[in-house]
């Protein structure tokens, strides 16, 4: 299994009007600057060093719109008139992935900056030594020794919860008692790493014995899922997939994207899954899920929303 840890990025931007530069289509030409670094756990800004490289995918007027930069703090400086909104490709040490942050380049302020929220692996040393630098990383001493025997299984937890909860029954409802359809619970999440979406639906299936089926959507203006019929404790070795089912539903956005990347990450062809890209759709049948990667998601949505 595949652990992980939370880490913040900041992309920061600078722009000012280039006083002597002649006019395109009536407005004035920009020089502008972009930068990505971490922040550690106190909120500290630090050189983003879980990067091996960033892309900035450019606006395709620009000539060689894809940009790499292969040091921190991976800063781009161009010009021009307008502003656009452009994805951001950082990718991690060790060949550990790919995480996209989309970034809107304009004009209003000076300087500004946003924070996207991203999930990194610890499963590799280079990697994992690096993000000991912006905070703990399970298994790991501070001073960077590997404790062997250590699990790792906190790494998928230390996201808290703020989830505004649509399923049917009170959000704080005994999962034992609750009432609730349990063939699919459908949410709309933050976009995950790679999404070229505005929104996530993470549309988690679970096929019942009686065919029932549950649906949570969010949005619902009271922040409730009205009750259907019983949970009926559908069992996949220890884990109840019932419960699974119900908490998922209940994680904020931040947290569905760890679901995603989890899953993703540990894909195989035996397992369920639709991406549905163009409608921001994940689907998975949990049933069709290893006992293994079950346990991890129960554990991760357990954690989070005892927080």
């Amino acid at each position: 299994m595949v652990e992980y840890v939370k880490r913040i990025v900041r992309v920061k931007t600078h722009q000012e009007i280039i006083p002597d530069e002649p006019y395109v289509q009536g407005f004035p030409v920009h020089k502008w600057s972009i930068e990505v670094c971490l922040l550690d756990s106190d909120g500290n800004e630090i050189p983003a060093n879980i990067f091996d490289k960033v892309v900035y995918h450019l606006h395709p007027t620009f000539a060689s719109p894809n940009r790499t930069f292969k040091k921190p703090p991976f800063k781009i400086e161009e010009q021009g008139w307008g502003g656009f909104e452009m994805s951001i490709s950082g990718f991690l040490l060790e060949k550990g992935g790919e995480r996209k942050m989309k970034h809107d380049l304009h004009f209003a302020e000076n300087n500004y900056s946003v924070e996207h929220t991203i999930q990194v692996p610890i499963n590799k040393p280079k990697l994992a030594q690096a993000l000991l630098e912006s905070g703990p990383v399970p298994g790991y001493t501070s001073d960077g020794q590997h404790i062997t025997g250590i699990s790792n299984t906190e790494a998928t937890t230390s996201i808290p919860n703020a989830a505004t909860n649509n399923t049917t029954a009170s959000a704080d409802a005994d999962p034992d008692t609750a009432n609730v359809n349990t063939t699919s619970a459908t949410t709309t999440a933050a976009v995950a790493p790679g999404t070229p979406k505005t929104s996530l639906d993470a549309t988690i299936t679970n096929p019942t014995s009686n065919g029932t089926d549950a649906k949570r959507k969010s949005g619902s203006p009271d922040g409730k899922v009205t009750k259907k019929s019983k949970l009926s404790h559908n069992m996949k070795g220890s884990v109840d997939l019932d419960k699974l089912a119900l908490g998922l539903t209940k994680l904020n956005e931040d947290d569905l994207v760890g679901v995603v990347q989890m899953i993703t990450d540990n894909r195989t062809s035996e397992m369920n899954i639709k991406n549905n890209v163009e409608e921001g759709e994940f689907i998975m049948d949990l049933f069709s899920l290893p006992e293994t990667l079950l346990k991890s998601l129960w554990e991760y949505v357990r954690k989070n929303l005892e927080q």
